[in-house]
């Protein structure tokens, strides 16, 4: 055992290390910490070592002393043994006591945590020499309180252990002496000076504390316009006490636990637990701090058990075992008498009962201090009483409780009160000591009356005259804090880590989606209705999948604008016990884009049923079907027969494949060697159909309308048999244009949650984010390159277009839609602009071509009008029309057609093959999401902060 006390003389420190022999403290020179202040005596306190209380008593000098010493704030009346932090009061002098134990020795490692993975038995106790028998944890030597044999943990299985006390002494478990019992997470086992905390996995050894001591230093908070809200604070609070901080509305009390609780740091000024300087939020939960704010924390569609098991998920470490987790859960609800109502959902709950929740999702962590934001509030006065009876009997066990109210019914239940005007601490003490102080008669609501009605004294006058009326208190209030206990500082990171904490994110979003059926039903109605309207109003291929991804983006973004703003109390809550921006917010994105992915796959299939029912393409199914399964299966003639010398083999289906394997080459050698016999020639065989493969490819082709892109690509051209790779050709740009559409509409929903979520991490209520949804997607639908076509914008607004997340996600369609097309003859004509007329009509053009007329409709050329315009029409040039002539009697004869024109980027019947389109909207739409997510990461970090 060590021991050592910090000494505080006029702002000055000095620190030392105490021996087993007597400390003398007092003014003579003899003394063996002389301290020259006029108030003490030559002798005034002794510090000496006792070996049966295993620490050093305090000891006054003389009877003078004694008046004049205190220990806690309390008057010295005998020998006192010391505990570890306990404060010692002189005239002018303080002194902090501090002790230290010998650290655990487990199999002669000294070590903080011993783990429990494996172990059938274990024995702590004082450290004896003795021959090995079950692991044993060895204890000081010095601490008499410890027995050689103290307590055996058992552990039958997995995250189950039995604790059975075996000492002389005693062993506390969570304050209370015990026999045998099963440990729950979180459980504290007191052994004379050691405290271990089981942790599911381990027992590691934490402060003597179970309620953490917290202290300020000078607490300012100032706003940017200059105005303090909070003036120079410094307070203690004492472990295990129940603190109410008091005050008007606007006083400053809820900044003022925002700032002793890290939530909202104050702009100056120093906050420490146990010692600990806290100096971010993200120590919180390191520092086991508990935050319960006045909003509920829970969310309203799970049920109590749901609720409170994925807090505890959230909260301990990763490889606590299940059971141990269950355990802790049930203890919980049976602490915070929840045990008939844990199958309910939060919503049907009463508001004092959903406090109770609130309260248990922060006490799964076992804090060593808990804050409160107006816990009381909004509760009938039996409620009330409860809840306040129940932080009473926290506060009193093993946690410190602190909590704002400005009810003044139950302030009887306090220990310390804090009451806040203007800023400042105009009193700190006992609800006795408040009624003395303001010489109130019928409660202490009239506190309120007298603060607020005297208008003749500021509240720095309030302040000051309390502090002149309690001089002795003064000193105690600018003490420095203790220096850093190195097991509050070891306190391991509270929570599973990032990738275990996302899945749990998700299986608690999938949770509060699947209890609301009315809400799931709606969100698969949603696609089916709106695809329905869109295939029966929109006879346009371009048309309908423009609205497919308007539609998408307005899906991501209404899933995701009410996200964050919504549960806003419970990210806070959770940040305070060590929940990671980045964890929380990609949980988010992944689950949201999933159900808005499966959104926009319904809403795309169905209107393709539906546009293909009420709306059919031009394109036949028979026509198609005919024409590319003679291409994938042609008739074979004898010319074109290997035998009979033809030249190209003809072209098979994807399902044509000859397996070789070395018995049939050696049949083929060996029938090769010998030599063939005379027989009849027999005709070739009638070809069979298509196989499953491409029968299913040439379907799929037509329902998802790339039909004429398969056409297109494996043309041979006229009077050209197909060439024998036609069905890989197919199926290559089937694939190719499938994942176009939905890379497009993924990357659109991807894009609609990250605006989504970026506006909810921004706006301060949920009405805010609703009205945001439409002003964000009205520039979709101008800017999307379809109400107004890429040739028909301005300059301006087509590079403003380049950005807009509708116009490139619809591009990557555009690219789909023709992708394997040829450029149409139509498009060369010499018209203006290319398959458009000045004034919107079905103008028709006619020409004559091998000696045969043709006649076209300007907006019947392709089922993919617009998207051809868009992507090979250079806007800066329509109109520039090359044209053809020859002079016939002196006269410029023109021709209609043209191989190739200025505003058009391809010369008629080129294949279109160019994905550099797709790929640069697919970077764009990247872009919006990396830019969507920082965005969304700031709001965050100050919504964190209350802002």
């Amino acid at each position: 055992m060590t021991g050592n006390i910090t000494l505080c003389y006029k702002d000055e420190l000095r620190a030392f290390s105490l021996d087993k022999k007597a400390t003398v403290i007092g003014s003579s020179p003899s003394a063996d910490l002389q301290i020259p202040a006029p108030g003490l005596e030559p002798a005034h306190a002794t510090l000496s070592w006792e070996a049966r209380a295993s620490t050093w008593v305090l000891s006054a000098g003389t009877p003078n002393a004694q008046r004049t010493l205190r220990l806690n704030g309390q008057s010295l009346s005998t020998v006192a043994p010391l505990e570890d932090g306990d404060i010692i009061e002189m005239p002018d002098v303080l002194i902090r006591f501090g002790l230290t134990s010998a650290q655990p020795v487990f199999r002669g490692v000294t070590t903080a945590e011993i783990p429990l993975k494996g172990l059938r038995k274990l024995v702590m106790g004082r450290a004896s020499g003795d021959a090995p028998g079950d692991p044993k944890v060895d204890l000081d030597a010095e601490d008499s309180r410890v027995s050689r044999v103290h307590l055996e943990i058992e552990q039958p299985e997995s995250g189950v252990a039995f604790a059975s006390d075996k000492s002389q002494t005693g062993t506390l478990l969570n304050g209370q002496r015990f026999d045998r019992r099963q440990l729950i997470v979180g459980d504290r086992l007191k052994l004379g000076s050691y405290t271990f905390e089981f942790t599911g996995t381990s027992l590691r050894q934490v402060s003597a504390f179970g309620g953490a001591k917290v202290e300020s230093r000078h607490l300012t908070f100032t706003l940017p316009n200059g105005r303090n809200i909070l003036n120079d604070v410094s307070l203690d609070v004492t472990p295990c006490s129940f603190v109410g901080i008091l005050g008007g509305s606007g006083q400053g009390k809820s900044t003022l636990m925002n700032a002793l609780c890290g939530v909202n740091p104050a702009s100056a000024g120093e906050v420490y637990i146990n010692g600990a300087r806290l100096g971010d939020p993200r120590q919180m939960a390191a520092s086991g701090i508990g935050y319960v704010p006045q909003d509920d924390i829970v969310h309203q569609e799970l049920t109590v058990t749901e609720a409170i098991t994925y807090s505890a998920q959230l909260k301990l470490p990763s490889g606590t075992p299940r059971k141990a987790v269950r355990d802790l859960v049930e203890e919980t609800i049976d602490r915070l008498g929840l045990a008939e109502h844990k199958e309910k959902r939060i919503s049907m709950l009463s508001g004092g009962q959903r406090k109770r929740v609130s309260i248990a999702t922060e006490l799964l962590a076992k804090p060593s201090v808990l804050f409160l934001d107006e816990p009381s509030s909004g509760l009938d006065p039996k409620t009330e009483f409860d809840l306040m009876s129940l932080l009473r009997r926290l506060a009193g066990t093993d946690c410190t409780v602190i909590c704002t109210t400005h009810v003044l019914g139950r302030a009887y239940l306090f220990d310390q009160l804090l009451f806040v005007h203007g800023g400042h601490v105009i009193f700190n003490g006992t609800p006795d000591e408040a009624e003395r102080y303001f010489k109130v008669e019928r409660g202490l609501d009239e506190i309120y009356l007298k603060v607020g009605g005297d208008e003749t004294r500021t509240a720095a006058q309030w302040r000051q005259e309390f502090e002149g009326s309690r001089p002795e208190a003064k000193p105690l209030a600018y003490l420095p804090p203790a220096q850093d206990d190195p097991l509050q500082q070891s306190r391991p990171k509270l929570g599973p880590g990032w990738l275990p904490t996302l899945f749990i994110q998700l299986r608690r979003q999938w949770s509060i989606l699947k209890a609301d059926l009315l809400n799931l039903l709606f969100l698969l109605a949603q696609p089916v209705i709106i695809a329905v309207l869109v295939g029966w109003v929109a006879d346009d291929a371009v048309l309908r999948m423009f609205l497919c991804i308007v539609a998408t983006l307005w899906f991501g973004c209404s899933n995701g604008a009410q996200q964050i703003v919504r549960e806003i109390s419970i990210f806070r809550r959770e940040r305070v016990c060590g929940l990671g921006l980045n964890a929380y917010l990609q949980s988010k994105y992944a689950f949201l884009t999933f159900v808005t992915v499966l959104q926009a796959i319904v809403l795309f299939v169905v209107t393709l049923g539906v546009g293909h029912l009420l709306n059919p393409s031009d394109l036949k199914a028979e026509d198609f079907l005919k024409k590319a399964t003679e291409r994938v299966t042609p008739k074979v003639t004898a010319s074109q027969a290997p035998e009979a010398g033809g030249g190209q083999a003809p072209a098979v289906s994807l399902d044509e494949f000859e397996i070789v394997t070395e018995e049939t080459k050696d049949t083929a050698n060996s029938a090769s060697a010998a030599p063939a016999p005379a027989v009849a020639i027999e005709p070739p065989a009638a070809p069979q159909g298509p196989g499953f493969i491409t029968t299913t490819l040439l379907r799929a082709a037509h329902f998802f309308e790339f039909g004429q892109n398969l056409l297109d690509t494996t043309d041979p051209g006229e009077g050209k048999p197909p060439g024998p790779d036609t069905g890989i050709k197919m199926l290559g740009i089937g694939i190719t244009v499938m994942l176009l559409k939905l890379f497009a509409l993924f990357a659109a929903a991807f894009v609609g949650v990250a605006i989504g979520l970026a506006i909810s991490a921004l706006v301060r209520n949920s009405t805010q984010a609703v009205m945001w949804v439409p002003l964000v997607l009205i520039p979709q639908i101008l800017f999307g390159g379809f109400v107004v076509t890429r040739p028909e914008m301005t300059a301006s607004v087509r590079i403003a277009s380049t950005i807009v997340p509708s116009y490139c996600a619809q591009r990557m369609m555009d690219v789909a839609g023709i992708y394997g097309q040829t450029t149409p003859r139509i498009s060369n004509r010499t018209k203006y602009p290319v398959f458009l007329t000045p004034t919107g009509e079905q103008e028709s053009v006619t020409w004559t071509e091998a000696g045969k007329e043709y006649t076209e409709k300007y907006d019947k050329v392709s089922d993919w009008n617009v998207s051809w315009q868009n992507l090979v029409v250079f806007p800066n040039r329509v109109g520039q029309h090359h044209h053809l002539f020859a002079m016939r009697r002196g006269v410029k004869v023109y021709d209609q057609s043209t191989e190739q024109r200025n505003d058009v980027r391809y010369e008629m019947g080129t294949l279109f093959r160019f994905a550099d389109p797709a790929i640069s909207s697919f970077l764009v739409l990247g872009g919006w999401i990396v830019a969507c997510y920082s965005i969304t990461i700031f709001g965050l970090i100050g919504k964190q902060k209350g802002k």
